[in-house]
C-alpha cells in the first residue's frame, strides 16, 4: 500500500506484495513495496484491528492497548509478528482506556513483509477485517482510508475506509476493476462519531458483506 510514499490526511496508507491470489482474485501489482502498514488517513479513535481469513485465528491483531510508545504490536499468535512503528508519536495519543487516537498526519507501518497476511489470502480466497472505530467527524471522504494494501490511489488490494456517513470496503477481484470498484458501502447515516464495531468479510463464494454494529450489508 503505497501513495507519494507517506501516509496522511485522505490518503493511501499502505503497502504489500501480492504477485497473484489464487483463481478467483485478480493477478495484482507485482512490484509494491512489501510492507504491510496500518494508519489512518482520517482523524479517529481506534481500539481494536484484525485481519483474518475464513475459519482461522486472526493473522495480525492489534489491541492498540501499549499506553505509550512507538510500537502496536501484533498480538495475533500467528506466525512471525508483524509490529507497526509510529513514525511521528506527536501526532497520536495514548488513551487510558486502551485505544489509540490519531490526531494529525502520521504513518504507522511494519518494517517486514506481510508474506504472512498476502500467503494466507492467496490460499484462501477470503477475507474478515474487525474494527472498533470511533471517527473524529462525518465529513472525512476520499474515501479516507481506515485500513487498505493499496499501490497508489488507483490501484488497491482492499481497502476499508470513510465516506463522508458511510462505510465503504474496496477489493480487487476479477469482477472489480484495478481500483477494487464497484465497491460495497453501507447507507448513508450508519457512520457517525459513536464508537462502532465494524466488520468486513469477502467469503470464499465471493459474497461481500459489511456489518456496522451487527447489522449486515450485502453486496
Amino acid at each position: 500500500m503505497h501513495y507519494a510514499n507517506r501516509i496522511s490526511v485522505i490518503t493511501e496508507i499502505g503497502v504489500v506484495k501480492w504477485p497473484e491470489f489464487s483463481n478467483k482474485l485478480r493477478r495484482v501489482f507485482s512490484q509494491s513495496i512489501v510492507r504491510f502498514i496500518f494508519a489512518t488517513s482520517l482523524l479517529i479513535t481506534i481500539g481494536v484491528l484484525n485481519l483474518a481469513v475464513a475459519g482461522n485465528a486472526p493473522l495480525v491483531l492489534y489491541t492498540f492497548n501499549e499506553g505509550s510508545g512507538t510500537t502496536v504490536y501484533d498480538r495475533s499468535g500467528t506466525g512471525q509478528p508483524l509490529n507497526l512503528t509510529i513514525a511521528n508519536p506527536t501526532a497520536v495519543t495514548w488513551n487510558a482506556n486502551g485505544s489509540l487516537r490519531i490526531n494529525a498526519a502520521t504513518m504507522i507501518a511494519s518494517n517486514a513483509a506481510a508474506t504472512k497476511v498476502s500467503d494466507a489470502l492467496k490460499a484462501s480466497n477470503a477475507v474478515t477485517i474487525e474494527a472498533w472505530i470511533q471517527s473524529a467527524n462525518t465529513t472525512q471522504h476520499g474515501p479516507a482510508r481506515i485500513l487498505t494494501l493499496s499501490k497508489d490511489a488507483y490501484n488497491r488490494n482492499i481497502t476499508l475506509g470513510q465516506e463522508e456517513i458511510s462505510y465503504i470496503g474496496r477489493l480487487r477481484t476479477t469482477k472489480t476493476d484495478n481500483n477494487g470498484k464497484p465497491q460495497i458501502a453501507t447507507p448513508a447515516g450508519t457512520l457517525n462519531t459513536s464508537l462502532t464495531h465494524v466488520v468486513y468479510v469477502r467469503d470464499t463464494s465471493g459474497t461481500v458483506k459489511l456489518f456496522v454494529d451487527r447489522k449486515e450489508h450485502t453486496s
